[in-house]
Protein backbone atom coordinates (compact mmCIF):
# COMPACT_ATOMS: atom_id res chain seq x y z
CA UNK A 1 0.00 0.00 0.00
CA UNK A 2 1.34 3.27 -1.11
CA UNK A 3 0.62 6.29 1.49
CA UNK A 4 0.03 9.85 0.75
CA UNK A 5 2.81 10.60 3.27
CA UNK A 6 6.39 11.31 3.73
CA UNK A 7 8.10 9.29 6.38
CA UNK A 8 10.22 10.14 9.05
CA UNK A 9 12.90 7.82 10.88
CA UNK A 10 11.51 6.78 14.52
CA UNK A 11 14.41 7.79 16.04
CA UNK A 12 14.60 10.99 15.10
CA UNK A 13 11.69 12.05 16.77
CA UNK A 14 12.32 10.40 20.24
CA UNK A 15 14.83 8.96 22.73
CA UNK A 16 14.82 5.34 22.37
CA UNK A 17 15.76 3.62 25.87
CA UNK A 18 15.98 -0.31 26.92
CA UNK A 19 14.80 -1.74 30.27
CA UNK A 20 17.31 -3.87 32.65
CA UNK A 21 16.96 -7.19 34.30
CA UNK A 22 16.78 -7.99 37.77
CA UNK A 23 20.73 -7.71 39.66
CA UNK A 24 21.70 -10.92 40.95
CA UNK A 25 20.12 -12.32 43.99
CA UNK A 26 17.17 -9.97 43.48
CA UNK A 27 13.43 -11.76 42.98
CA UNK A 28 10.06 -10.81 42.35
CA UNK A 29 7.44 -10.72 44.49
CA UNK A 30 3.59 -11.40 44.33
CA UNK A 31 3.09 -9.19 47.76
CA UNK A 32 2.34 -5.74 46.13
CA UNK A 33 4.97 -3.00 47.13
CA UNK A 34 5.21 0.99 45.85
CA UNK A 35 7.42 -0.83 42.77
CA UNK A 36 5.60 -2.32 40.34
CA UNK A 37 8.14 -4.11 37.54
CA UNK A 38 6.68 -4.62 34.00
CA UNK A 39 7.29 -8.21 31.89
CA UNK A 40 6.20 -9.02 28.94
CA UNK A 41 4.01 -11.49 30.53
CA UNK A 42 2.12 -8.52 31.80
CA UNK A 43 1.17 -7.12 28.63
CA UNK A 44 -2.59 -7.92 27.35
CA UNK A 45 -3.38 -6.10 23.96
CA UNK A 46 -1.01 -3.14 24.02
CA UNK A 47 -2.10 -2.26 27.89
CA UNK A 48 -0.22 -3.17 31.02
CA UNK A 49 -2.34 -5.71 33.21
CA UNK A 50 -2.66 -5.31 36.73
CA UNK A 51 -3.78 -8.55 37.44
CA UNK A 52 -0.49 -10.47 36.35
CA UNK A 53 2.01 -7.54 37.66
CA UNK A 54 4.44 -8.81 40.06
CA UNK A 55 6.54 -6.32 42.39
CA UNK A 56 9.94 -5.33 43.67
CA UNK A 57 11.83 -4.07 46.92
CA UNK A 58 13.27 -0.99 47.66
CA UNK A 59 16.06 -2.50 47.50
CA UNK A 60 16.07 -3.69 44.17
CA UNK A 61 14.73 -0.45 43.09
CA UNK A 62 17.68 1.32 44.16
CA UNK A 63 20.01 -0.81 41.66
CA UNK A 64 17.51 -0.35 38.64
CA UNK A 65 16.04 2.99 39.30
CA UNK A 66 17.04 5.24 36.16
CA UNK A 67 15.39 2.12 33.97
CA UNK A 68 11.56 3.12 34.59
CA UNK A 69 8.55 4.01 32.15
CA UNK A 70 7.07 7.02 32.25
CA UNK A 71 3.35 8.29 31.56
CA UNK A 72 3.04 7.94 27.37
CA UNK A 73 5.56 5.94 26.54
CA UNK A 74 5.51 3.69 23.98
CA UNK A 75 7.58 0.28 24.80
CA UNK A 76 8.58 -2.51 22.25
CA UNK A 77 9.10 -6.36 22.83
CA UNK A 78 12.32 -6.89 21.30
CA UNK A 79 13.28 -11.14 22.15
CA UNK A 80 12.48 -14.44 20.18
CA UNK A 81 8.88 -14.44 19.73
CA UNK A 82 7.08 -11.41 21.55
CA UNK A 83 8.67 -9.33 18.88
CA UNK A 84 6.45 -7.12 17.63
CA UNK A 85 4.35 -6.59 20.73
CA UNK A 86 3.98 -2.87 21.39
CA UNK A 87 2.19 -1.56 24.45
CA UNK A 88 0.93 2.41 26.10
CA UNK A 89 2.37 3.42 29.26
CA UNK A 90 -0.62 4.74 30.90
CA UNK A 91 -0.37 7.20 34.09
CA UNK A 92 -0.74 4.39 36.64
CA UNK A 93 2.07 2.91 35.78
CA UNK A 94 4.55 6.03 35.68
CA UNK A 95 7.69 5.44 36.96
CA UNK A 96 7.55 1.73 37.06
CA UNK A 97 10.43 -0.62 36.18
CA UNK A 98 11.14 -2.35 33.22
CA UNK A 99 12.52 -5.84 31.97
CA UNK A 100 15.34 -6.04 29.52
CA UNK A 101 12.94 -7.67 27.11
CA UNK A 102 11.44 -4.60 25.84
CA UNK A 103 13.08 -1.24 24.99
CA UNK A 104 10.78 2.04 25.80
CA UNK A 105 10.31 5.10 23.37
CA UNK A 106 10.50 8.23 25.14
CA UNK A 107 10.65 12.10 24.86
CA UNK A 108 8.90 12.25 22.16
CA UNK A 109 9.34 15.32 19.59
CA UNK A 110 6.10 17.95 20.39
CA UNK A 111 4.96 17.54 16.69
CA UNK A 112 4.18 13.67 17.91
CA UNK A 113 1.90 12.52 19.45
CA UNK A 114 2.93 9.06 21.36
CA UNK A 115 -0.38 7.33 21.11
CA UNK A 116 -0.17 8.05 17.28
CA UNK A 117 3.29 6.57 17.31
CA UNK A 118 1.67 3.36 19.23
CA UNK A 119 -1.13 2.87 16.73
CA UNK A 120 1.24 2.78 13.21
CA UNK A 121 3.13 0.15 15.40
CA UNK A 122 0.58 -2.04 15.54
CA UNK A 123 -0.68 -1.45 12.40
CA UNK A 124 0.12 -3.93 9.79
CA UNK A 125 2.83 -2.03 8.19
CA UNK A 126 4.21 -0.43 11.68
CA UNK A 127 4.59 -4.82 12.51
CA UNK A 128 6.01 -5.62 9.23
CA UNK A 129 8.57 -2.93 10.09
CA UNK A 130 9.59 -4.20 13.28
CA UNK A 131 9.67 -7.51 13.10
CA UNK A 132 11.48 -7.18 9.07
CA UNK A 133 14.50 -5.95 11.61
CA UNK A 134 15.01 -7.94 13.79
CA UNK A 135 18.32 -9.91 13.51
CA UNK A 136 20.06 -13.01 14.58
CA UNK A 137 18.51 -17.18 14.99
CA UNK A 138 15.24 -17.80 14.42
CA UNK A 139 13.68 -16.57 17.94
CA UNK A 140 15.99 -13.37 16.61
CA UNK A 141 16.56 -10.16 18.69
CA UNK A 142 15.83 -6.39 18.23
CA UNK A 143 18.28 -4.13 18.39
CA UNK A 144 17.90 -0.79 19.54
CA UNK A 145 19.89 0.66 16.43
CA UNK A 146 17.48 -0.87 14.19
CA UNK A 147 14.27 0.70 15.98
CA UNK A 148 15.73 3.55 15.69
CA UNK A 149 15.53 3.23 11.65
CA UNK A 150 11.73 2.41 11.80
CA UNK A 151 9.90 4.64 9.36
CA UNK A 152 7.00 6.67 10.50
CA UNK A 153 4.25 8.54 9.21
CA UNK A 154 5.18 12.24 9.41
CA UNK A 155 1.96 14.06 9.25
CA UNK A 156 0.79 17.43 11.04
CA UNK A 157 -0.44 16.54 14.68
CA UNK A 158 -3.67 18.10 14.49
CA UNK A 159 -4.67 14.93 12.02
CA UNK A 160 -2.30 12.56 14.38
CA UNK A 161 -4.60 13.58 17.16
CA UNK A 162 -7.85 13.64 14.93
CA UNK A 163 -6.80 9.19 14.77
CA UNK A 164 -6.07 8.47 18.29
CA UNK A 165 -9.48 10.15 18.50
CA UNK A 166 -10.92 7.66 16.22
CA UNK A 167 -9.00 4.32 17.18
CA UNK A 168 -9.56 5.40 21.01
CA UNK A 169 -13.07 5.01 20.35
CA UNK A 170 -12.40 1.04 18.93
CA UNK A 171 -10.22 0.56 21.86
CA UNK A 172 -12.81 1.23 24.37
CA UNK A 173 -15.45 -1.14 22.68
CA UNK A 174 -12.76 -3.97 22.42
CA UNK A 175 -11.73 -3.24 25.59
CA UNK A 176 -15.72 -3.49 27.28
CA UNK A 177 -16.06 -7.09 25.18
CA UNK A 178 -12.95 -8.28 26.69
CA UNK A 179 -14.09 -7.08 30.18
CA UNK A 180 -17.72 -8.75 29.33
CA UNK A 181 -15.56 -11.80 28.36
CA UNK A 182 -13.58 -11.68 31.27
CA UNK A 183 -16.22 -11.57 33.76
CA UNK A 184 -17.66 -14.65 31.95
CA UNK A 185 -14.31 -16.71 32.45
CA UNK A 186 -14.59 -16.03 35.69
CA UNK A 187 -17.99 -17.43 36.15
CA UNK A 188 -17.29 -20.74 34.27
CA UNK A 189 -13.97 -21.11 35.73
CA UNK A 190 -15.72 -20.34 39.46
CA UNK A 191 -17.78 -23.31 38.78
CA UNK A 192 -14.94 -25.36 37.77
CA UNK A 193 -12.80 -24.89 40.73
CA UNK A 194 -16.05 -25.51 42.90
CA UNK A 195 -16.41 -28.55 41.45
CA UNK A 196 -13.24 -30.35 40.70
CA UNK A 197 -10.70 -28.07 42.56
CA UNK A 198 -12.18 -27.48 45.58
CA UNK A 199 -14.93 -30.41 45.92
CA UNK A 200 -17.30 -28.44 47.14
CA UNK A 201 -20.49 -30.83 46.58
CA UNK A 202 -18.45 -33.93 48.01
CA UNK A 203 -17.27 -32.19 51.01
CA UNK A 204 -21.05 -30.67 51.77
CA UNK A 205 -21.84 -34.24 52.01
CA UNK A 206 -18.80 -35.61 53.85
CA UNK A 207 -19.77 -32.71 56.49
CA UNK A 208 -23.38 -33.75 56.60
CA UNK A 209 -22.72 -37.61 57.06
CA UNK A 210 -20.01 -37.06 60.21
CA UNK A 211 -22.87 -34.58 61.50
CA UNK A 212 -25.06 -38.17 61.72
CA UNK A 213 -27.26 -36.63 59.10
CA UNK A 214 -28.88 -38.96 56.16
CA UNK A 215 -28.28 -39.56 52.84
CA UNK A 216 -31.26 -36.94 51.84
CA UNK A 217 -29.59 -34.48 54.66
CA UNK A 218 -26.09 -34.85 52.29
CA UNK A 219 -27.69 -34.93 49.40
CA UNK A 220 -29.56 -31.67 50.17
CA UNK A 221 -26.04 -30.18 51.34
CA UNK A 222 -24.68 -30.73 47.98
CA UNK A 223 -27.49 -29.30 46.00
CA UNK A 224 -26.54 -26.06 48.09
CA UNK A 225 -22.75 -26.34 47.16
CA UNK A 226 -24.21 -26.36 43.42
CA UNK A 227 -27.00 -24.28 43.25
CA UNK A 228 -25.62 -21.41 45.89
CA UNK A 229 -29.24 -21.58 47.57
CA UNK A 230 -29.85 -22.06 50.87
CA UNK A 231 -32.74 -24.65 52.16
CA UNK A 232 -35.81 -22.21 52.17
CA UNK A 233 -34.52 -20.99 48.48
CA UNK A 234 -34.30 -24.53 47.57
CA UNK A 235 -37.69 -25.54 48.70
CA UNK A 236 -39.47 -22.73 47.08
CA UNK A 237 -37.14 -23.48 43.99
CA UNK A 238 -38.62 -27.51 44.31
CA UNK A 239 -42.19 -25.70 44.42
CA UNK A 240 -42.12 -22.95 41.32
CA UNK A 241 -39.66 -25.15 39.58
CA UNK A 242 -40.28 -28.95 39.97
CA UNK A 243 -38.55 -30.11 36.67
CA UNK A 244 -35.29 -28.28 37.29
CA UNK A 245 -35.40 -29.24 41.05
CA UNK A 246 -35.59 -32.49 39.88
CA UNK A 247 -32.21 -32.23 37.46
CA UNK A 248 -30.40 -30.17 40.56
CA UNK A 249 -31.47 -33.25 43.01
CA UNK A 250 -29.90 -36.04 40.14
CA UNK A 251 -26.55 -33.83 39.64
CA UNK A 252 -26.05 -33.67 42.98
CA UNK A 253 -26.47 -37.61 43.57
CA UNK A 254 -23.85 -37.78 41.32
CA UNK A 255 -21.07 -36.40 43.27
CA UNK A 256 -19.42 -39.19 45.93
CA UNK A 257 -20.02 -39.28 49.55
CA UNK A 258 -15.99 -39.73 51.01
CA UNK A 259 -12.78 -38.60 49.81
CA UNK A 260 -9.66 -41.12 48.71
CA UNK A 261 -6.07 -40.76 48.83
CA UNK A 262 -3.83 -40.16 45.29
CA UNK A 263 -0.66 -39.35 44.19
CA UNK A 264 -2.43 -35.28 44.12
CA UNK A 265 -3.78 -35.58 47.91
CA UNK A 266 -7.54 -36.30 48.18
CA UNK A 267 -9.65 -36.77 45.90
CA UNK A 268 -13.48 -37.58 45.79
CA UNK A 269 -13.76 -41.50 46.00
CA UNK A 270 -13.97 -43.57 42.24
CA UNK A 271 -12.66 -40.23 40.32
CA UNK A 272 -9.04 -41.00 38.93
CA UNK A 273 -5.78 -39.51 38.57
CA UNK A 274 -4.36 -40.22 34.81
CA UNK A 275 -1.47 -38.45 32.57
CA UNK A 276 -3.32 -36.46 29.74
CA UNK A 277 -2.05 -38.75 27.47
CA UNK A 278 -4.83 -41.62 28.79
CA UNK A 279 -7.52 -39.40 27.37
CA UNK A 280 -6.04 -36.82 24.91
CA UNK A 281 -4.04 -37.47 21.90
CA UNK A 282 -1.48 -34.59 22.05
CA UNK A 283 0.57 -33.59 18.97
CA UNK A 284 3.23 -31.12 18.72
CA UNK A 285 3.54 -28.29 16.40
CA UNK A 286 6.35 -27.19 14.29
CA UNK A 287 8.27 -24.04 12.80
CA UNK A 288 9.54 -24.52 9.02
CA UNK A 289 12.84 -22.90 8.55
CA UNK A 290 12.75 -19.40 9.17
CA UNK A 291 15.39 -18.20 6.18
CA UNK A 292 12.66 -19.50 3.65
CA UNK A 293 10.35 -16.82 3.49
CA UNK A 294 8.41 -18.90 1.17
CA UNK A 295 6.55 -20.89 4.12
CA UNK A 296 5.17 -17.81 5.36
CA UNK A 297 1.94 -16.24 4.70
CA UNK A 298 -0.71 -13.89 5.40
CA UNK A 299 -2.93 -14.52 2.59
CA UNK A 300 -6.36 -15.67 3.49
CA UNK A 301 -6.75 -19.04 1.85
CA UNK A 302 -3.43 -20.17 3.88
CA UNK A 303 -3.59 -22.23 7.26
CA UNK A 304 -3.51 -20.22 10.21
CA UNK A 305 -0.24 -20.83 12.39
CA UNK A 306 -0.68 -20.05 16.31
CA UNK A 307 2.00 -18.37 17.92
CA UNK A 308 2.77 -17.89 21.92
CA UNK A 309 1.72 -14.30 21.16
CA UNK A 310 -1.24 -15.08 19.52
CA UNK A 311 -2.42 -16.92 21.95
CA UNK A 312 -1.64 -13.76 24.82
CA UNK A 313 -4.00 -11.84 22.55
CA UNK A 314 -6.74 -14.01 22.21
CA UNK A 315 -8.85 -14.81 25.03
CA UNK A 316 -10.50 -18.24 25.61
CA UNK A 317 -11.10 -18.73 21.46
CA UNK A 318 -8.56 -18.37 18.91
CA UNK A 319 -9.58 -17.37 15.78
CA UNK A 320 -7.11 -14.55 14.18
CA UNK A 321 -3.18 -15.70 13.69
CA UNK A 322 -0.74 -13.32 12.82
CA UNK A 323 0.81 -15.28 10.12
CA UNK A 324 -0.26 -18.39 8.31
CA UNK A 325 1.67 -21.22 6.56
CA UNK A 326 1.03 -22.31 3.27
CA UNK A 327 -0.30 -25.56 2.52
CA UNK A 328 3.12 -26.61 0.85
CA UNK A 329 4.98 -25.93 3.67
CA UNK A 330 1.86 -28.10 6.13
CA UNK A 331 2.90 -30.73 3.66
CA UNK A 332 6.41 -31.01 3.17
CA UNK A 333 7.64 -30.54 6.78
CA UNK A 334 4.31 -32.87 8.32
CA UNK A 335 2.94 -30.00 10.29
CA UNK A 336 0.14 -31.07 12.49
CA UNK A 337 -3.26 -29.49 11.17
CA UNK A 338 -6.03 -29.55 14.24
CA UNK A 339 -9.70 -29.29 13.94
CA UNK A 340 -12.09 -26.85 15.47
CA UNK A 341 -12.50 -27.11 18.86
CA UNK A 342 -8.81 -28.56 19.57
CA UNK A 343 -7.29 -27.23 23.07
CA UNK A 344 -4.04 -25.23 22.52
CA UNK A 345 -1.14 -25.17 25.38
CA UNK A 346 1.83 -23.09 25.35
CA UNK A 347 4.95 -25.25 27.39
CA UNK A 348 7.50 -23.07 25.95
CA UNK A 349 8.81 -19.77 27.53
CA UNK A 350 5.75 -18.62 28.37
CA UNK A 351 4.19 -21.83 29.32
CA UNK A 352 0.67 -22.28 30.69
CA UNK A 353 -1.14 -19.89 27.99
CA UNK A 354 -4.50 -22.19 27.06
CA UNK A 355 -7.27 -21.55 24.38
CA UNK A 356 -9.80 -23.09 22.06
CA UNK A 357 -9.69 -23.31 18.32
CA UNK A 358 -12.38 -22.25 15.99
CA UNK A 359 -11.19 -23.79 13.13
CA UNK A 360 -8.65 -25.51 11.47
CA UNK A 361 -5.36 -24.46 12.62
CA UNK A 362 -1.55 -25.64 13.04
CA UNK A 363 1.14 -23.91 15.47
CA UNK A 364 4.97 -24.03 16.04
CA UNK A 365 6.74 -25.86 18.25
CA UNK A 366 6.18 -24.14 21.39
CA UNK A 367 2.97 -25.28 21.61
CA UNK A 368 0.84 -28.61 22.50
CA UNK A 369 -2.92 -29.44 20.84
CA UNK A 370 -5.21 -31.88 22.68
CA UNK A 371 -8.05 -33.64 21.15
CA UNK A 372 -9.93 -36.32 23.23
CA UNK A 373 -9.45 -39.95 22.38
CA UNK A 374 -12.95 -40.57 23.59
CA UNK A 375 -16.03 -38.62 23.96
CA UNK A 376 -15.81 -37.78 27.40
CA UNK A 377 -13.54 -35.26 28.64
CA UNK A 378 -14.16 -32.81 26.15
CA UNK A 379 -12.63 -29.99 25.35
CA UNK A 380 -14.53 -27.22 27.59
CA UNK A 381 -13.56 -29.56 30.73
CA UNK A 382 -10.15 -29.69 29.39
CA UNK A 383 -9.47 -26.12 28.78
CA UNK A 384 -10.49 -25.30 32.26
CA UNK A 385 -8.52 -28.02 33.95
CA UNK A 386 -5.22 -26.68 32.53
CA UNK A 387 -6.85 -22.84 33.51
CA UNK A 388 -6.46 -24.03 36.85
CA UNK A 389 -3.40 -25.91 37.07
CA UNK A 390 -0.36 -24.90 38.19
CA UNK A 391 2.42 -25.38 35.97
CA UNK A 392 5.05 -24.28 38.60
CA UNK A 393 4.73 -27.81 39.72
CA UNK A 394 6.35 -28.96 36.66
CA UNK A 395 9.38 -27.93 36.56
CA UNK A 396 12.60 -29.01 39.27
CA UNK A 397 14.40 -25.68 38.34
CA UNK A 398 14.17 -22.46 38.99
CA UNK A 399 12.99 -21.80 35.60
CA UNK A 400 9.78 -23.12 34.65
CA UNK A 401 10.10 -21.86 31.04
CA UNK A 402 13.24 -24.50 30.47
CA UNK A 403 12.03 -27.21 32.70
CA UNK A 404 9.23 -28.28 30.91
CA UNK A 405 9.14 -30.33 27.47
CA UNK A 406 6.33 -32.28 25.73
CA UNK A 407 7.34 -35.63 27.46
CA UNK A 408 6.17 -33.27 30.91
CA UNK A 409 3.33 -32.02 29.11
CA UNK A 410 2.26 -35.68 27.98
CA UNK A 411 2.60 -36.87 31.56
CA UNK A 412 1.07 -34.06 33.12
CA UNK A 413 -0.85 -35.70 35.59
CA UNK A 414 -4.40 -34.38 36.44
CA UNK A 415 -7.80 -35.58 38.57
CA UNK A 416 -10.16 -36.84 36.50
CA UNK A 417 -13.77 -36.63 37.77
CA UNK A 418 -17.03 -39.04 36.65
CA UNK A 419 -17.01 -38.84 33.35
CA UNK A 420 -20.91 -38.00 33.46
CA UNK A 421 -20.40 -34.98 36.06
CA UNK A 422 -17.58 -33.86 33.42
CA UNK A 423 -20.59 -34.17 30.66
CA UNK A 424 -22.59 -32.12 33.05
CA UNK A 425 -19.89 -29.17 33.37
CA UNK A 426 -19.63 -29.05 29.80
CA UNK A 427 -23.17 -28.77 29.43
CA UNK A 428 -23.82 -26.15 32.05
CA UNK A 429 -21.00 -23.54 31.16
CA UNK A 430 -21.44 -24.10 26.85
CA UNK A 431 -23.84 -21.42 27.19
CA UNK A 432 -21.08 -19.26 29.24
CA UNK A 433 -18.34 -19.93 25.95
CA UNK A 434 -20.62 -19.48 23.27
CA UNK A 435 -20.94 -16.01 24.71
CA UNK A 436 -17.24 -15.84 24.81
CA UNK A 437 -17.15 -17.16 21.32
CA UNK A 438 -19.30 -14.52 19.87
CA UNK A 439 -18.02 -11.73 21.99
CA UNK A 440 -14.68 -12.45 20.62
CA UNK A 441 -15.53 -12.63 17.02
CA UNK A 442 -17.23 -9.50 17.45
CA UNK A 443 -13.22 -8.31 19.24
CA UNK A 444 -11.53 -9.51 16.12
CA UNK A 445 -13.88 -7.78 14.04
CA UNK A 446 -13.08 -4.33 15.71
CA UNK A 447 -9.34 -5.00 16.22
CA UNK A 448 -9.14 -5.85 12.13
CA UNK A 449 -11.70 -2.42 11.77
CA UNK A 450 -8.89 -0.68 13.83
CA UNK A 451 -5.65 -2.21 12.30
CA UNK A 452 -6.60 -1.27 8.75
CA UNK A 453 -8.13 2.18 9.11
CA UNK A 454 -5.12 3.40 10.33
CA UNK A 455 -2.93 2.42 6.77
CA UNK A 456 -6.23 3.79 4.94
CA UNK A 457 -6.28 7.00 5.84
CA UNK A 458 -2.73 7.32 5.56
CA UNK A 459 -2.93 6.32 1.95
CA UNK A 460 -5.72 8.58 1.09
CA UNK A 461 -8.03 5.12 0.44
CA UNK A 462 -10.73 7.04 3.02
CA UNK A 463 -10.97 10.26 4.78
CA UNK A 464 -11.02 11.01 8.45
CA UNK A 465 -15.06 11.83 7.98
CA UNK A 466 -15.37 9.06 6.46
CA UNK A 467 -13.44 6.79 8.97
CA UNK A 468 -15.66 8.38 11.53
CA UNK A 469 -18.72 7.21 9.81
CA UNK A 470 -17.77 3.65 9.57
CA UNK A 471 -17.02 3.72 13.61
CA UNK A 472 -20.70 5.10 14.00
CA UNK A 473 -21.96 2.52 12.12
CA UNK A 474 -20.06 0.54 14.72
CA UNK A 475 -21.56 1.47 17.63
Amino acid sequence: MSFECDFIELGSICEIKSGKRLPKGHTLTSNPTPNPYIRLVDIDAGRISRGSVQFIEESTKAKIKKYIVEKDDVCLAIVGHTIGVVFFVEKEWDGCNLTENAARLTNFDSRFNPKFIYYYLNSVEGQHEIVSRKVGSAQGKLPLYNINKIPIPNIKLLEQNFIVAILDNLDKKIRLNKITNQTLEQMAQALFKSWFVDFEPVKAKIVVLEAGGSQADATLAAMTAISGKDADALAFFGREHPEQYAELKAMAELFPSAMQESELGEIPVGWMVNSTSEHYSISIGKTPPRKEAQWFSINSEDLKWVSIKDMGIASTYISETSERLTHEAVKKFNIKVMPANTVFLSFKLTVGRVCITTEEMCSNEAIAHFTPKENKYESHWLYHALKSFDFNKLGSTSSIATAVNSKTIKEMKLIFPNVIIAKKFTKKVSSIMKLQQLNSEEINGLTELRDTLLPKLLSGEITLPEAEQIISEEA
